[in-house]
């Protein structure tokens, strides 16, 4: 079984994780209509964020026209901190979890996230390695039943991105991007040259760029957008009122 594909994700895509400074359900509800009045048609969620449950109650209370109007991409922790060996079983689980709490038919993107130990780059890149075909093999089958979209890693460190990025399996990287943190540069110029989707994640360095001077919103969405690999970025919003004051400077096109 497969499922009709979301348009194409919008420029921005609506964070969720500091989705509890807008206040209430009633409040983030609000937040999220509006930010589908502005053509923001994708939001970012994790199961793992504290305020996911708020997320949850106000999406629920969206009607399923609105609920269609939005793709979902969610993060995806398969191995989590201190499991040494990928269990596809323990992938498809989360994916599915999503789809029953979130009340969808589809992940538009799931996020994946291969942790183990972060400071053990060798052992991590063993559990890519090892678990190579069954990796691809239930990532296939959820794409081939309709429950995921795209598959993209956030590879925490430089050399997992390398190893993954070529991968039939991945169809891109989830990576930090902004004025202050372009470590990843080289590999988001990989992922355009084969074609593969980036999301840009904390495209202000989580307040940085504007509390220190470096740049406006506008100049720092420009610097993310800009780049040609770069399919949407990140952004959280308190209110409407602040989401406005984010995106004024940018054309949804």
């Amino acid at each position: 079984m497969t499922s009709s594909p979301q348009p194409a994700l919008s420029r921005i895509c609506l964070g969720t994780m500091r989705i509890d400074r807008a206040g209430d359900a009633a409040a983030v509800g609000a937040l999220l209509d509006h930010a589908g009045s502005l053509g923001i048609n994708c939001l970012h969620c994790s199961s793992e964020y504290e305020t996911f449950a708020l997320f949850r109650e106000a999406w629920s209370a969206r009607s399923p026209e609105q609920r269609r109007s939005f793709a979902i991409i969610a993060k995806v922790a398969a191995p989590h901190f201190g499991e040494n060996a990928f269990s596809a079983s323990a992938l498809r689980a989360k994916v599915e979890a999503y789809l029953s709490a979130l009340g969808i038919e589809r992940l538009e993107v799931a996020q994946w996230l291969l942790r183990f130990d972060l400071a053990q780059e060798p052992g991590r890149l063993d559990i890519l390695e090892r678990a190579r075909d069954e990796i691809r093999n239930v990532v296939e089958d959820l794409k081939q039943e309709g429950k995921i979209g795209a598959f993209v890693s956030f590879p925490y460190t430089a050399g997992l991105a390398d190893a993954v990025l070529p991968e039939s399996y991945c169809d891109g990287l989830a990576v930090y991007l902004n004025l202050l943190e372009r470590g990843m540069e080289p590999q988001i110029d990989a992922a355009g040259a084969m074609g593969k989707k980036v999301l840009a994640i904390r495209p202000f360095a989580a307040g940085r760029i504007m509390a220190e001077g470096v740049a406006t919103p506008g100049a720092a969405l420009d610097f993310v957008l800009g780049n040609p690999a770069v399919t949407t970025t990140i952004v959280s919003a308190s209110g409407t009122a602040h989401l406005d004051a984010l995106c004024a400077p940018l054309s949804q096109g």
